[in-house]
Parts: C-alpha cells; sequence; structure tokens
C-alpha cells in the first residue's frame, strides 16, 4: 500500500486531507485525490444532520444526481455494509471484505440493483467520527 500512496503524491493528499479538516470547500479536492490514490473508482464522504432521516454528501467520480438521489436518497439507508459491521469507533479503516465476503454480497438487492451497475464491487470505509 505505500508504494500506491508514494506514486500518488502522499505529501500533497495528507495537506488536502488537512485542509478540508479545516475549511470544508476542501472536500472536493481531498476526494479526487482519494480515488486515484487508492485505485478506486469513487470516493466520497456523507453524514446526517441528527436525525437520520436526511443525508447529505459530496462524490466524486459518479453522477450526482445519482449519487443524492439514489445512493444517499434510497441505499444508504439499507446499506449492507453498515448493517453488517455499524461503525465503531473514529479512524476505524475497514474494507468491503472484512464487512461482508464477496459471494455473500453479490446475493445482496444493494449489490444487484446498485454496485454492480455501476462496476462497483468492494471498497475501504474510514470512519472520521463515530456516533
Amino acid at each position: 500500500m505505500a508504494s500506491v500512496l508514494a506514486d500518488a503524491g502522499l505529501e500533497a493528499l495528507i495537506a488536502a486531507a488537512y485542509d478540508s479538516a479545516v475549511a470544508p470547500e476542501g472536500w472536493p479536492d481531498l476526494l479526487q485525490r482519494l480515488a486515484p490514490a487508492f485505485r478506486c473508482g469513487f470516493a466520497d464522504v456523507f453524514a446526517h444532520p441528527g436525525d437520520r432521516t436526511r443525508w447529505r454528501g459530496l462524490a466524486y467520480g459518479l453522477d450526482e444526481a445519482d449519487y443524492q438521489d439514489v445512493f444517499l436518497g434510497t441505499w444508504l439507508k439499507r446499506n449492507v455494509w453498515a448493517e453488517r459491521r455499524p461503525v465503531e469507533r473514529a479512524g476505524e479503516v475497514l474494507t468491503t471484505r472484512e464487512m461482508m465476503q464477496p459471494d455473500e454480497l453479490m446475493r445482496t438487492e444493494m449489490y444487484n440493483d446498485y454496485l454492480a451497475p455501476r462496476g462497483l464491487h468492494e471498497g475501504m470505509r474510514l470512519s472520521l467520527w463515530a456516533g
């Protein structure tokens, strides 16, 4: 993993992470750097305003309307990875394979109706906060 990050410009990635921590307008730049750094098709960050009825987020690499309306509006509430392994602590990093085996994922509605048609098969979750 270290060589992947070194090739991607680790210094610039870390700087973008720190910038977005103090200035939220930096999130788009960070997401645009994260996806290629980890050789991912997309990167996103999302949160709820407190009552979990409406999620808001930003994504790089996915159609904006599809991400906002379909993923955040429908699938985030029924996210099979989050159901299987809820966030336990801030800073936790898990691959989707650690949350659910690929053969099990492929039998889910979320995979067949949302992920597979978009070429999404596995990923990684970095939990910025818990609770």
